[in-house]
């Protein structure tokens, strides 16, 4: 019975042992690297702002130029159209890519966009 006791006296204090110890710490996510895209496709959004799309060849990313930052998005399946996401960030376009809404970004979405021909 002692050595009962004993035995799940160790077991415990292993586990309290191994419960204050600190949690390996989080690999740090490594940034989506977009390479290899296609030229930029500017749009131009009924307020007057513009932005502009590059897509990846294999369509597995888009870069997304507005305003003085950028940003670097994935497809998500969708029903309708296109969808490019960070999470926050996401670029919706109809299925021939000719109008898109920017939203999530400082300054408000970006709406009623379409694609200006150069």
């Amino acid at each position: 019975m002692r050595a009962l006791v004993a035995g799940v006296a160790l077991a415990l204090t292993a586990c309290s042992a191994a419960h204050d110890r600190e949690p390996p710490a989080a690999e740090a996510a490594q940034p989506l690297i977009c390479d290899d895209t296609l030229d930029a496709v500017p749009y131009e959004c009924a307020d007057g702002r513009f932005f502009s799309v590059r897509s990846s060849t294999d369509a597995s990313c888009a870069v997304i130029f507005a305003g003085d930052l950028t940003y670097v998005l994935r497809p998500v399946a969708v029903a309708e159209g296109h969808l490019e996401t960070d999470g926050a960030v996401s670029l919706r376009s109809s299925e021939t890519g000719e109008r898109a809404t920017l939203s999530g970004v400082p300054g408000g979405d970006y709406a009623d966009c379409r694609a200006v021909e150069e």
